[in-house]
């Protein structure tokens, strides 16, 4: 009954004003340092509970923790370990073709094969050669605003001149495979290749490297064009500008993340792709997902810390998997 009522609250919350939430007022803001390798340990931080993004947390591509404590209850059921064969393909797309809530959730994993370093991935990582306490933090930002614009800089260069992949094209062909539905990508990557690929709508919970905004929130806004080379002050009110993404440190988004919360807790199926659960309070989505009864299906070549828990875990690259979706889709459709 859970997903049921909280699927009526969303629809209500879509219907009426904006500042009438169906869930608690944000509590406290908290710090989640990871404490435990079992996401659906007791206590977990409540939905709406934000979290700021600590460093030491984001490592996508490597195995991670989530905070709570403690092992696996028995009410968890066992999970379906399995290689993408024809029988788990076939289970999805049925559950696919029941299902009229869909979130596609997805890390820095998908983004890899268009050329954007993972964090903290073998020699190519983000991190190997900089420090991002320097450059990818707000204490860093306040302390040398050109130094981070600088280095944002740099990967702004990259994805623009990149492309998204056959991942991000397989999962805007899954889109187009289920007009009827609602199909919502959340994803905790700042490049924008969702978008640019055919998928809407999309919610970015860690902000995007292509918009500029105000350091104070004054409401300034703007697209950041390649001829915007060097920090400058707010036109506004003087304070610094600065990319409009989530920096070490910082809250997230209370607007986009409590959207992304709702549309996890009232989906009929919850896919989790290139993602390895370590960057917080993202990485708890799924997990909020699985205890409203939400079927969860995790798409990654490698086991995760969701791996035990999800009800499809399957050894799959993004693209293939997703493609060949789409096409078992498509043939029964017609």
């Amino acid at each position: 009954m859970l997903r049921n009522e909280r699927r009526q609250a969303f629809h209500d919350a879509d219907a009426g004003p904006a500042d009438h939430s169906p869930l608690p007022p944000l509590e406290s803001s908290q710090r989640h340092a990871g404490a435990a390798a079992h996401p659906l340990a007791s206590p977990l931080p409540a939905p709406r509970q934000l979290g700021t993004c600590d460093n030491h947390l984001a490592s996508e591509g490597r195995g991670g923790q989530f905070p709570g404590g403690g092992f696996w209850q028995s009410r968890v059921s066992t999970a379906k370990e399995r290689k993408m064969q024809a029988n788990s393909l076939d289970s999805v797309a049925s559950l696919l073709r029941k299902a009229k809530e869909i979130v596609v959730f997805s890390g820095a994993g998908l983004s890899a094969d268009s050329g954007i370093p993972t964090f903290r991935d073998g020699a190519t990582g983000l991190w190997n050669t900089v420090d991002p306490d320097e450059v990818a933090s707000v204490e860093g930002f306040l302390r040398n605003p050109a130094r981070v614009w600088s280095w944002l800089l740099e990967l702004k260069k990259l994805v623009d001149e990149r492309q998204p992949n056959a991942a991000h094209q397989a999962l805007a062909r899954l889109q187009e495979s289920c007009r009827g539905k609602r199909l919502t990508v959340i994803t905790q990557n700042i490049d924008g290749y969702h978008s640019r690929a055919g998928n809407a709508p999309v919610l970015e919970v860690h902000g995007t490297i292509h918009r500029l905004r105000c350091h104070q929130h004054c409401g300034f806004s703007a697209d950041w064009e390649q001829s915007a080379v060097e920090a400058f002050s707010c036109p506004r009110c003087g304070a610094p500008v600065r990319p409009d993404l989530v920096l070490f440190g910082e809250m997230l988004d209370e607007e986009v993340f409590a959207a992304a919360e709702m549309r996890s807790l009232t989906a009929d199926l919850f896919f989790c792709v290139g993602t390895s659960f370590t960057v917080q309070p993202a990485a708890l989505l799924p997990v909020w997902a699985k205890r409203a009864g939400v079927t969860v299906v995790e798409v990654n070549p490698h086991p995760t810390s969701l791996s035990a828990v999800a009800d499809y875990s399957i050894r799959s690259g993004a693209s293939e998997f997703f493609t060949a979706l789409s096409l078992k889709i498509e043939e029964q459709q017609g």
